[in-house]
């Protein structure tokens, strides 16, 4: 019979702990290693969160300023043409604008009497464009129901005939 002889080098155990502190030990610090990053984590989402709100309000606060604050609107020379303007009347002004121009049936602006406002352009080409798939939508079901009700019925009356060419055969004894 063979001998197996075994040696264990505990040599992460101080010399003045036992075993039974040392696993307590671990434990402890693992339990707290764990603790510490959850809690961590949980801190770094919520500091996330008031920073992001911060920003936010702020940068909202400060568009708000920088849009509602009246400028003097000058030429390249530096005199001034209008005072107390805003930039977001200068948009609106330039929204206005853009959309009031006349264009042509291709949306490009136009010189002639009789185009259209590129409002009413956008507004129509919408409108048709809308109506055109609605309009192509609705035909395509209609079609697929003409013709499945065509199928069903082309079957029941393939159906029938089979049903009597097999009592006409029956009766004939064939």
């Amino acid at each position: 019979m063979a001998k197996i002889n075994v040696t264990i080098d505990l040599d992460w155990i101080g010399e003045d702990n036992s075993l039974d502190e040392e696993i307590k030990g671990e434990i402890v610090s693992s339990v707290v290693n764990t603790l510490s990053e959850k809690v961590l984590d949980e801190l770094s989402e919520e500091v996330e969160k008031q920073i992001s709100d911060t920003i936010g309000t702020r940068l909202n606060e400060y568009m708000d300023k920088f849009f509602d604050t009246p400028r003097d609107i000058t030429d390249r020379w530096g005199e001034v043409i209008k005072e107390g303007v805003t930039i977001k009347s200068q948009l609106k002004d330039a929204l206005d604008n853009f959309m009031g121009e006349k264009v042509d049936s291709y949306g490009k602006p136009s010189s002639g009497y009789d185009g259209k406002t590129r409002f009413q352009w956008s507004v129509e080409k919408y409108y048709n464009d809308f109506s055109r798939t609605s309009v192509d939508k609705a035909a395509k079901a209609a079609a697929d129901r003409i013709k499945q009700f065509e199928d069903e019925q082309i079957s029941k009356k393939i159906g029938k005939k089979m049903a009597d060419i097999i009592g006409l055969l029956e009766e004939l004894g064939v």
